[in-house]
């Protein structure tokens, strides 16, 4: 079982290696981290990789508990994030078949950025059809046993990550101009590949 903090539409590498354990651990009880994937989405653009961010409201949020960190809907970022797709995976083979599931998601306006991230993620688990297990932890997981893979912010979104871990090679949006880029989000692979990606993974 895989250990890892709360994530907002993951990173491939995550359910490469969750799909090996078949199992999900979610980090109920810690803090809220900046610079994490936590409130952060890589996607591809006609501008290479990109990022967004999920908003949130201000505050002292690296202090805060994961689930009392609150989501800020002062911008209407849901319909920035719609309109990001559209542009970018539109012509994309599989956007069709994900896109509504994946808005209804964000269309809900979570109240905290915990119940977003692990309805998200439960969403995706359906349409991988990897039957993936996720679990939440009762407690803060300070010394886990021998049958949990602690994992927890050893996914970055950094540079140095980006250049260094294997990745998976699949065709995608703007590859003609931009070449392949690694560590995207697994929309990203979801809508290129659809119902390949857990093979592929």
């Amino acid at each position: 079982m895989l250990l890892v903090e709360s994530q907002c539409c993951p990173p491939i590498s995550l359910f490469h290696e969750a799909k090996k354990h078949g199992s999900i651990l979610i980090e109920k009880h810690e803090n809220y981290q900046k610079r994490s994937f936590r409130n952060r989405i890589y996607l591809n653009s006609s501008q290479g990789r990109s990022l967004f961010t999920i908003p949130l409201k201000k505050g002292k949020n690296e202090k805060q508990l994961i689930t009392q960190v609150r989501i800020a809907y002062d911008v209407n970022w849901i319909e920035q994030i719609f309109r990001f797709f559209q542009s970018n995976y539109g012509s994309a083979p599989f956007y069709e078949h994900y896109i509504d599931d994946i808005m209804m998601v964000f269309s809900k306006e979570h109240e905290y950025l915990y119940d977003l991230n692990f309805e998200m993620l439960n969403t995706i688990n359906k349409k991988l059809k990897i039957n993936l297990r996720i679990i939440e932890t009762n407690v803060y997981q300070t010394g886990p046993n021998e049958e949990i893979i602690d994992i927890r912010d050893q996914i970055r979104p950094t540079l140095e990550y980006f250049t260094s871990q294997v990745q998976w090679r699949y065709a995608q949006v703007y590859e003609e101009k931009n070449s392949f880029i690694p560590h995207l989000s697994i929309l990203d692979m979801l809508f290129c590949c659809g119902p390949e990606t857990a093979s592929i993974l």
